[in-house]
């Protein structure tokens, strides 16, 4: 029986402090801090009750999507809860405005893609005096009127964009910042000052707002709507400006984010400035104020790598190592204020090597080095080596494969304004580009460390060896020179024969005999997937996993608790026939291997199947 979050916006002044807007959610008071600076008494006099009333509206969805938990990183209660049913009663200074048809409907659909939760609204008049006024922090009035607005992070790409238009378009430019702790609101002010000194010609604004859940109240790390609370002060600026565009500048593979493994879907991969999303803005923004308003994404053709050498012949490098793109901002600290691991972190270090950057990235401000150092968590590991394992695959693809094997890509090219089978060429090209940049980076580390025999090679949990195991299919990186890895993966190969006919087939192991029993079934039905992807003429890293749901229903088993107590057992008996059989070194993962969210699968390089001459 789903569950329903009430979200109620108290209309109240006197019970919040100058700074503060208060709701009740499912009960529970809960006080959102907000504050935006440097807005003119000019321009806020311009700023239409419409907008105040938007930016309410954000900072509820905000506050709820912070609040209400997901259920947490196991993914049987996010499987559960992950989906959340949310209601909100606000006061509203237009109500008449935000309950028509047109305007709810595209609230509640630019929400639930941006976050797959469940939307219903209820406004009323507000009947305080309370007014938006409460939350500005007022400051001088603008010496010239900018031609463009846009969103400015302090990440890479924001940064980019930022001389993109100093530069590219010579534009007076107006940099909006949602600041959500104090760490991010040094690095904005820094990067602005370097923006203004470097380009005094122009008249470049700042305009910080701080949102902040307060007394430890925001739980839920997703937050998947933060980019409506954020283009709702973009477009609230470009009113007060007169103005009818907003840009986000996001490089456009992290933009369409195609998930990288199987729990990577829907809104477990972030859509902020996904095509879909900001057209959804722009319909929603464009109906609220009954004129035509963009929210666009120039850099929507741009790869990680070549937003950053952008910055390279702007003259800006310099500034990169002030940038910041790790997620984990409130544990980053002055030495290592990136952790190494989170998806824009592994984003930014491999693109900032393929771009021949690093000396303006020092290796010390990450607090993991992944081409080094191990991976410790296991969800770090799997999107470290997804993120890369989807790298080599796009730059391997042509159109029609990558079409195929990311079926997602037709939401977002029926979002570009372009004839579908040409959104989807450029966008393929897109990723193309992207592959063939930071594939090689890995793939060169390990071949490097793979043919130094005279120092020590990465840890077993590092990102080089995660992805040698996934080519060379060995537990452990080995100090092998490339010339000798064919005949020393072959060497240690662990050979299957089936044979017997339908009615009963059996399983061998050269040198130990056949296998029985349960064990000798999860070994047959993983030899049978195996000369299946032979077959079909896979290479060894293409061969197909197993997802344990299937073989749940495969063998008839209870849960898939039972599939893994089957396979681990299955392990422990091969492992020790082989190693009394002379086979000392095989692990059990060299045999069935096993990615979480990918499934299991015999593994294709150190095991080999045979199918004898009397099997059918």
């Amino acid at each position: 029986m789903r569950r329903e979050h009430c979200i109620h916006r108290i209309d109240d002044a006197v019970s919040a402090s100058a700074d503060e807007l208060l709701l009740k959610i499912d009960g529970k008071p809960i006080r959102l801090r907000l504050q935006i600076e440097q807005l003119s008494k000019q321009l806020v006099r311009k700023l239409p009750d419409l907008a105040s009333d938007l930016i309410e509206i954000a900072a509820c969805v905000y506050a709820a999507d912070g609040v209400l938990m997901r259920g947490g990183p196991s993914e049987r209660m996010m499987g559960r809860d992950w989906r959340r049913h949310l209601l909100f009663e606000i006061p509203v200074q237009c109500p008449e405005v935000w309950s028509r048809p047109d305007v709810l409907e595209a609230l509640v659909d630019v929400l639930s893609f941006l976050s797959e939760d469940s939307y219903a609204f209820e406004f009323r008049r507000r009947q305080s005096a309370e007014s938006i006024q409460k939350f500005l922090k007022l400051g001088p009035e603008p010496e010239a009127r900018p031609v463009s607005v846009m969103m400015f992070s302090g990440g890479l790409d924001s940064f980019a964009g930022a001389l993109e238009e100093l530069l590219g378009r010579n534009s007076d430019v107006v940099l909006v910042s949602h600041r959500s702790a104090p760490q991010t609101a040094k690095v904005q002010k820094q990067l602005v000052k370097f923006l203004q000194r470097q380009h005094e010609r122009q008249k470049l604004a700042h305009i910080p707002v701080a949102a902040q859940i307060c007394d430890g109240a925001g739980r839920e790390g997703t937050h998947r709507t933060r980019s409506f609370l954020f283009a709702a002060l973009g477009v609230t600026v470009a009113r007060c400006f007169d103005l009818d565009i907003v840009h986000f500048y996001e490089n456009g593979v992290v933009s369409l984010n195609l998930p990288i493994g199987n729990q990577v879907v829907g809104a477990r991969a972030t859509r902020s400035t996904h095509p879909q999303s900001l057209n959804g803005f722009s319909k929603l923004f464009s109906a609220v104020f009954d004129r035509p308003i963009a929210v666009d994404n120039p850099f929507l053709w741009h790869t990680k790598t070549e937003v950053i050498e952008l910055i390279r012949r702007c003259g800006a490098a310099s500034q990169i190592k002030h940038t910041r793109s790790c997620a984990k901002v409130r544990s980053a600290t002055i030495q290592h204020p990136h952790c190494g691991t989170c998806s824009q972190c592994v984003d930014r270090r491999l693109s900032m090597i393929a771009a021949d950057l690093t000396v303006e990235d020092p290796v010390e401000a990450y607090a993991t080095d992944l081409l080094i150092d191990p991976i410790t968590d296991v969800r770090d590991r799997e999107l470290a080596l997804g993120y890369v394992r989807a790298a080599r695959r796009y730059r391997a693809l042509d159109p029609a494969e990558f079409f195929a094997e990311f079926p997602e890509v037709v939401r977002a090219a029926g979002q570009l304004g372009q004839k579908p089978s040409d959104a989807i060429t450029r966008l393929h090209d897109l990723h193309r580009r992207h592959g063939e940049r930071i594939a090689p980076v890995v793939e060169g580390f390990l071949s490097d460390a793979i043919g130094r025999a005279d120092s020590e090679p990465p840890g077993p949990e590092s990102l080089p060896a995660l992805i040698g195991r996934d080519v060379f299919g060995s537990g452990q990186l080995p100090l092998l020179k490339p010339s000798n890895m064919n005949a020393a993966t072959i060497q240690k190969a662990v050979t299957f024969e089936l044979s017997g006919g339908r009615d009963r087939p059996t399983i061998s192991v050269q040198g130990v005999g056949e296998i029985k029993g349960a064990s000798g079934e999860v070994l047959m039905f993983f030899a049978k997937n195996y000369l299946k992807a032979e077959g079909d003429g896979r290479r060894p890293e293409d061969h197909p996993f197993v997802a344990a749901r299937k073989l749940q229903d495969a063998w008839r088993l209870k849960n898939e608790d039972s599939v893994r107590r089957r396979i681990s057992n299955a392990r422990r008996q091969i492992s020790k026939k082989l190693r009394n059989a002379g086979h000392p070194d095989t692990a059990l993962e060299d045999i069935v291997e096993n990615i979480g969210w990918r499934g299991y699968r015999l593994n294709p390089t150190n095991c080999k199947v045979y199918r004898s001459s009397s099997n059918e």
